[in-house]
């Protein structure tokens, strides 16, 4: 930048424009991947109140402490599937991986933040509380997707009904939230 002055770009536009290069998205999808779980380990770990031996002492060898730090590396990367599992288990939440829509990943880089990084164990987990009530109604249209609208608490406090991802509709792809 030239003279001091702003740039007046949007990183959010610009990331959706620089999405419609192959290798870009390649790129973005490996790095968001590799940072993502290396973030979700280190918030989870810090939710705990653990050190990173602690986290190894849970996972049934205090020698793994090394192991640890190395997850917590975004560049490291190579987690396999069994790993994730039993990082899940000792977290006490769940693990979800599939293939998803650009869409989807781009939102969920949009609204990311602490409380999506470190997400509640089960026993502190208040949806799920929700999401049974809800399961005892009779459904209305019949589909899995009758769930999937049920409010959350802070939802419910506006009425705001949230989409399938748990977001308010307000909350859309192209929301101010970063």
């Amino acid at each position: 930048m030239d003279s001091g002055t702003q740039s007046n770009t949007n990183p959010k536009i610009d990331l959706l424009r620089e999405l419609g290069d192959q290798e870009y998205r390649r790129g973005f999808v490996e790095g968001h991947a590799k940072d993502t779980i290396a973030f979700q380990i280190r918030q989870l770990r810090k939710a705990e109140g653990w050190e990173q031996r602690d986290l190894a002492r849970e996972l049934g060898n205090p020698k793994l402490q090394p192991m640890i730090s190395r997850y917590e590396n975004p560049d490291y990367g190579r987690y396999s599937i069994t790993t994730l599992l039993e990082l899940a288990a000792a977290f006490d939440v769940a693990l979800v991986v599939r293939f998803a829509p650009f869409s989807e990943l781009v939102e969920w880089d949009f609204n990311s933040t602490v409380q999506t990084l470190a997400p509640a164990k089960f026993s502190k987990d208040k949806r799920l509380g929700v999401l049974a009530k809800l399961a005892e109604r009779p459904r209305g249209s019949g589909h899995l997707a009758d769930l999937a609208s049920a409010p959350d608490e802070a939802s419910a406090a506006k009425d705001e009904p949230i989409n399938a991802l748990g977001r308010s509709d307000k909350q859309g792809l192209m929301s101010g939230a970063a």
